[in-house]
């Protein structure tokens, strides 16, 4: 089997291993079957909060999970297949449950795998409303923003979000460390240096957060 001919067969094991992985982070945050709410100071892209201070509940439009996968030009069309089926199957689960966690989580990997960035953001911004006391579509929603759109204020503010929930969640503040670092995100602050010791604050001794304050100092 030549090059060409191994690329489809590759970005479908890929597209198996990013579904298996939220499958697994679903299970290990034990996602909430219910939707839910917080209170407005706890859920910081929720409820509005009016000037004399009476809490308004914010209406959660549900997206079109019908709008068929739109693909980028580069997704060759075994993987276009193998997408569409994943989709056929969660329209079944969707319309018996408009609401199913799992579903849309797993529908806006597959926007994603598309190509359709913005369809994917629409998904996992919707769960995230729905459903505010998981840590998966803001997670989900900074690494699209981080690494796809490349609008960092916006990843940011998701995987903030996302501790807000979770403050034990050390790949959020992998990801924020590597966004103030690596992708040179607000280098000229104190960004990172607080961020990790907000971590440690939260989280006293952990070995991730204490190799990040090193790696800081080192830098000095």
């Amino acid at each position: 089997m030549n090059e060409k001919n191994n690329k489809p067969y590759y970005l479908v094991v890929g597209v198996l291993v990013a579904v298996a992985v939220v499958a697994c982070l679903i299970y290990l945050t034990n996602a909430p079957q219910t939707p839910g709410t917080k209170t407005p100071e706890d859920r910081p892209l929720g409820n509005i909060i009016e000037g004399n201070g009476t809490v308004v509940e914010e209406t959660v439009l549900t997206p079109d999970f019908t709008r068929p996968l739109a693909f980028a030009d580069t997704v060759d069309a075994e993987v276009r297949t193998f997408l569409q089926g994943k989709f056929d199957g969660l329209q079944e689960t969707l319309k018996g449950n408009s609401t199913d966690f799992n579903a849309w989580v797993a529908l806006g990997t597959l926007r994603k795998t598309a190509g359709d960035y913005a369809g994917a953001a629409e998904d996992w911004d919707y769960i995230a409303r729905l459903y505010p006391n998981s840590t998966i579509p803001f997670d989900n929603l900074g690494d699209l923003y981080m690494n796809f759109i490349k609008n960092y204020p916006q990843a940011e503010a998701n995987f903030k979000a996302s501790l807000v929930f979770n403050p034990g969640n050390i790949h959020a503040y992998q990801q924020l460390f590597a966004l103030y670092t690596t992708y040179g995100y607000k280098t000229d602050t104190t960004a990172a240096a607080d961020l990790v010791a907000a971590g440690l604050a939260k989280n006293p001794g952990n070995a991730t957060l204490l190799q990040m304050q090193q790696e800081l100092q080192t830098a000095n």
